[in-house]
């Protein structure tokens, strides 16, 4: 199995920070050979689908997509492009720093519609009519600007239009304005957060507790609200992802990833990961070898 795949931006469009293609001409000219093989991006991706079918990996799930869809891909998240059909549309890549120059909305875009995973589906299909043609004549006027020069003015009209499209996007989240749940969902977000910073430290839920300076129910309940599970089971989901991310690279093998996750005993990973996916670790590396 070869190591996953990580993306990132070349120097000279780092710079700039953002990269957008019509999307046939992307599919018929970019990275024809290994993008339906999983790889990991780090930036941030958002696909608008304007006419066709197909199919998408996103984080070891698949998602079929036709027209007025739109899939968000975030940093360090896992995908591949499985199958197209008379797919148009545009693609857009960016840093999280071009989206928060000048602009302090969009901080913690990983752990924000539409990008936290955990919390929102990575697909999200356009139903509005009115929302679908602004989103239209917004990601036209962005490729168009982006086509066009990469001055800075260049730039900050493409930032601004991004927000649009985004803000545009958040109103469509069922939580965009709910003002009581604002503080239930800081909280969530926080202890997403502090999940990402150790869990290799620890995974009981009293810690965090103590780290957030909450009480136990008080993060129950909260993961409930959001999540439908307990902390303990969304705990285990943070888990078990990690761990399929990391069994994905050769480099990090089940002894590995055992250690990145904390468990002393790698018997006690695979316990835990058969647990919850039904499979040993060993026969998830070989299904996506085999796959």
């Amino acid at each position: 199995m070869k190591n996953i795949q990580e993306y990132t931006f070349k120097k000279e469009q780092e710079d700039f920070g953002i990269n957008v293609w019509e999307l046939d001409y992307f599919l018929a000219n970019y990275d024809i050979q290994n993008r339906s093989i999983p790889h990991r991006l780090k930036f941030y991706a958002i696909v608008f689908i304007t006419e066709g079918t197909g199919e998408h990996l996103i984080d070891f799930k698949t998602y079929s997509y036709k027209k007025n869809d739109m899939l968000f891909v975030g940093k360090n998240q896992t995908h591949a492009w499985l199958k197209q059909k008379n797919v148009k549309g545009y693609i857009a890549i960016f840093t999280q720093d071009f989206l928060n120059e000048n602009q302090q909305t969009f901080k913690d875009l990983s752990y924000s519609y539409p990008y936290n995973s955990f919390l929102h589906s990575p697909k999200l299909t356009i139903t509005n009519t009115n929302t679908h043609y602004t989103l239209v004549t917004v990601f036209a006027l962005i490729y168009k600007e982006f086509s066009l020069s990469k001055t800075t003015v260049s730039k900050q009209i493409i930032q601004s239009l991004l927000r649009v499209a985004f803000l545009k996007i958040k109103t469509l989240s069922k939580q965009f304005n709910l003002e009581q749940n604002k503080s239930d969902i800081s909280l969530f977000i926080q202890f997403q957060n502090q999940l990402d910073k150790n869990i290799s430290i620890t995974r009981n839920v009293n810690e965090y507790c103590k780290i957030l300076n909450t009480t136990y129910r008080k993060l129950n309940d909260t993961c409930k609200v959001f999540t439908h599970k307990t902390a303990k089971s969304f705990i285990d989901d943070v888990i078990i992802l990690k761990a399929k991310q990391y069994l994905s690279d050769q480099d990090k093998n089940i002894s590995i990833t055992s250690y990145l996750l904390g468990f002393e005993e790698v018997s006690n990973f695979s316990k835990f990961f058969k647990k919850h996916t039904s499979y040993t670790p060993k026969q998830f590396i070989a299904s996506i070898k085999q796959n």
